[in-house]
């Protein structure tokens, strides 16, 4: 039996300003765009071994590509899996992007153009497409209400706080690893306020089940080339690329063994919010990079 991968294309790293928070930022100097025709092949290799329980392209700004890559794009990988969801920051209105994604991601930040971004996520959701913006920590821990007011006129269907993942090339001094749970304990306990679902609260409360565990997220990168996402002994998160299916394979199984022995006695695994990032290094006792103590705090035991 095949095991289940969450596969993640990368078809750019290039992204439309300086934006020095996408966890991407050190690389967009990669002019690279993703061959079709290499990841046509690549899937196919891929699909032997591996069923792809979720989809997503993500970048970069994936947005910058043309409707016709998108056509071409979404075609190919709808032979594997109906359902596509897409993660961007929404600077440009891509109409084969509205029209092809089961599920759209945006990282909103009420900052970095907001007011592009926030055009634009209204008229998707006008458009009756299933919206999920996501937010840095960083962005919004300060003034919650004004926050929440403004995802209300949004209409969308549901919010989600993610942390800020530093790299080699966007650290700042002004974050600290606690801002994360601090911040989203402090919107759940305005979560009666919000008219969309706030996923935060429903990921700890184990009511949706982040299935994170083990973290099973595979890239295609825009080098044509299968990676997989690392954190290094300094914190920075990085994607280390692979050219064979079989080392692909052997490196997953290896970074997931060290997750399972690491993580063998937690009881809050069904529930872990290390998503992609899981770092070996903030494993203890107390407090792991999938916040268990968020966990434990929000169920009260």
């Amino acid at each position: 039996m095949k095991d289940n991968i969450k596969l993640v294309i990368l078809p750019l790293y290039r992204v439309e300003n300086d934006y020095s928070f996408s966890v991407f930022n050190n690389l967009e100097n990669n002019k690279n765009t993703l061959s079709l025709e290499s990841l046509e092949n690549n899937l196919s290799k891929l699909h032997f071994k591996f069923n792809f329980s979720e989809i997503s392209i993500e970048g970069g700004e994936i947005s910058l590509l043309s409707d016709i890559y998108f056509d071409l794009l979404f075609k190919l990988l709808e032979t594997y899996n109906k359902k596509i969801s897409v993660a961007t920051d929404f600077v440009n209105f891509n109409k084969s992007l509205i029209n092809n994604a089961d599920v759209i991601n945006v990282l909103y930040n009420f900052n970095h153009n907001s007011e592009l971004v926030y055009k634009n996520i209204k008229a998707a959701v006008s458009s009756g497409k299933i919206i999920v913006v996501k937010s840095i920590d960083l962005f919004v821990k300060d003034n919650p209400l004004d926050k929440i007011s403004n995802l209300n006129r949004l209409k969308i269907k549901s919010w989600k706080i993610i942390p800020y993942q530093k790299t080699k090339t966007n650290i700042t001094e002004v974050y600290s690893p606690d801002i994360y749970q601090k911040t989203v304990l402090e919107y759940k306990k305005l979560s009666e306020y919000m008219q969309f679902s706030f996923l935060n609260k429903l990921e700890s409360e184990g009511i949706i089940k982040t299935n994170n565990f083990p973290i099973n997220t595979v890239y295609i990168t825009p080098n044509n080339k299968f990676g997989l996402g690392k954190i290094d002994t300094n914190g920075f998160f990085y994607i280390e690329e692979v050219e064979d299916v079989d080392e692909l394979e052997k490196k997953l199984k290896e970074f997931q063994s060290q997750q399972i022995l690491l993580c063998r006695d937690c009881k809050y695994q069904l529930n872990c919010l290390a998503d992609r990032y899981f770092n070996p290094a903030l494993v203890t006792k107390n407090d792991c990079s999938g916040y268990k103590n968020l966990i434990k705090t929000t169920k009260g035991k």
